[in-house]
């Protein structure tokens, strides 16, 4: 066993995570460890590496805690200097990349968009949901191209994404995968799918086409495609300003 390692419990008290979601980060490799049947052995040095991680991008402990945070934070944010952010990848794992990147103001306006050519593979079930393919990213920059841009754009600002835990694990992974400098980047990222869980009354996290089924949360304007970059973004902007403006039952 390596001398490092640490128990599951251990790991949870010093992240503010539960032991599932401990149990979670290692099995999908986000966290160094080892299985011995079903116990589970933590690399203590890759989970304060984890935690530090978190922290820098605006994820504290205790995740639970931040659907009443968000929901509040979103309703005294100063929309006009606030932006949303969607990002499309190659997956959902701890290697996926962005393909796609889209950032709007609060009235719309397209700030920031592009297809991002990676440097792995499609998974078949990311390209089924947003149908981008080879053909749309062998022309496409590399995510150094807009790097500097996507600095410039985020940076001291506000930023409401649906999931943004996602989206924030995504820029990272897809920084590292190019060995650019994360700390370079400087915002607060605020996600509108716990302030709408929190809206509900409860922590049930919703997929945003339930979310914006149920805010009569329908239009796009016309010639935008439906679960693209810019799509969930405008989609993500209409329900955030529909829960501002109307009571939570």
């Amino acid at each position: 066993m390596n001398p490092d390692s640490i128990t599951v419990k251990l790991a949870a008290e010093l992240a503010g995570y539960t032991t599932h979601n401990i149990r979670r980060l290692a099995r999908t490799g986000v966290l160094k460890a080892d299985r011995f049947g079903t116990a589970w052995a933590i690399d203590r040095t890759s989970l304060l590496d984890h935690i530090a991680e978190n922290k820098r991008l605006g994820q504290g402990k205790h995740a639970a805690n931040r659907y009443t945070k968000d929901l509040g934070m979103i309703q005294k944010l100063d929309l006009t200097e606030a932006l949303v952010l969607d990002t499309e990848t190659t997956g959902l794992g701890n290697m996926d990349q962005i393909v796609e990147i889209a950032i709007i103001d609060m009235t719309g306006n397209l700030i920031l968009q592009s297809l991002l050519n990676p440097t792995i593979a499609m998974t078949q079930r990311a390209y089924e949901v947003h149908r981008i393919g080879p053909s749309e990213l062998d022309a496409a920059p590399l995510f150094p191209t807009i790097w500097p841009e996507l600095i410039r754009v985020l940076n001291g600002k506000k930023v409401i994404a649906y999931n943004a835990n996602f989206d924030m694990r995504m820029i990272a992974q897809t920084a590292h995968a190019f060995d650019l400098d994360l700390t370079l980047l400087d915002c607060d990222f605020h996600c509108a799918m716990r302030a709408y869980a929190m809206y509900r009354g409860g922590r049930r996290n919703y997929k945003l086409t339930t979310a914006c089924a149920a805010m009569s949360v329908t239009g796009l304007p016309e010639g935008m495609q439906p679960h693209r970059a810019q799509a969930d973004a405008e989609l993500t902007r209409q329900l955030v300003l529909k829960m501002l403006e109307t009571p939570a039952d």
